[in-house]
């Protein structure tokens, strides 16, 4: 969110910052889903030791 304040508040044009909200927004939405699919990755490898480890 850092990203997006900072054009927001600069001296960026607003041509320019029209460009490039788009595609922060979709590296962000595709970073989001690879943070949930790893974290979901490793929810189950942390079960499955549980599960061995009894």
């Amino acid at each position: 969110m850092e990203i997006i304040e900072i054009l927001q508040n600069s001296n960026i044009s607003p041509e320019i910052s029209n460009k490039l909200m788009p595609i922060l927004e979709d590296s962000m939405m595709k970073s989001n889903k690879y943070i949930k699919f790893a974290i979901t990755k490793m929810d189950s490898l942390i079960r499955t030791l549980l599960e061995m480890s009894r």
